[in-house]
């Protein structure tokens, strides 16, 4: 199977039209419209419906996506290794991370990677949530996840990157909740920074981000491990 004409039907499918899908692969409409009909003709079954400057989706168009994303992505996976093993640096790096992990880790290890590679380009994208992550690697859309460790499939490869801390915030002047308030740990950040248990937060107004987030999941889940309802 051509992958241009892979590349020019994942345009399509990602630009909503084909005007819009010749425009982002640089190339004429006609000759795009042309690499579609082709690929049409090879498979055996129409995989837009045409409605006037609207294009939808067949069902077989609909079974392409995935497959198709696959394979360009493993066309990209053999390019890099064997650019790596030339020397050269250069390309596309496609990330995946949830949102609330995007300042930290990832605005760092984005930060180390450019340094050491100047000349690759990161794109990254924010799911919303784990599945939406998994969906991304399995398509192929993306190359790596940062996500939680809890919730992965066993099949994906995992490896650990480090723990993230949640802080309880609160106003100047404001009473140490009642609960445990152990030391801080040796080098984490301030005095005064300690590990709180979630039960003395039980009758304490809090603002959290909202359901349906990774940080408020992992925050009720907390609440709930504690035996509160806040």
């Amino acid at each position: 199977m051509d992958i241009r004409r892979l590349t020019y039907f994942l345009a399509v499918v990602d630009e909503g039209g084909f005007t819009s899908a010749a425009k982002a692969v640089f190339v004429s409409q006609p000759a795009l419209s042309l690499a579609i009909k082709e690929l049409e003709r090879e498979l055996g079954t129409e995989l837009f419906e045409r409605l006037g400057r609207r294009v939808l989706l067949t069902s077989a168009g609909e079974a392409l996506v995935g497959p198709a994303r696959q394979v360009l992505r493993d066309v990209e996976t053999g390019r890099a290794a064997v650019e790596a093993v030339a020397g050269v640096r250069s390309g596309t790096l496609s990330l995946a991370s949830l949102p609330t992990l995007a300042a930290h880790p990832m605005a760092d290890l984005v930060g180390r990677f450019r340094r050491r590679y100047p000349d690759v380009a990161v794109d990254l994208s924010a799911p919303e949530d784990t599945a939406d992550l998994v969906e991304l690697l399995r398509t192929g859309q993306c190359e790596l996840g940062i996500g939680e460790e809890t919730g992965l499939p066993s099949d994906l490869h995992t490896v650990a990157v480090e723990v993230q801390r949640l802080l309880v915030i609160l106003p100047p002047g404001s009473p140490e909740p009642v609960g445990p308030l152990p030391p801080a740990e040796p080098g984490f950040g301030e005095p005064g920074f300690g590990e709180l248990h979630l039960g003395a937060l039980r009758d304490t107004a809090i603002i959290a981000t909202p359901v349906g987030t990774s940080s408020r999941r992992l925050l009720d889940e907390g609440f709930a491990a504690a035996g509160v309802v806040p």
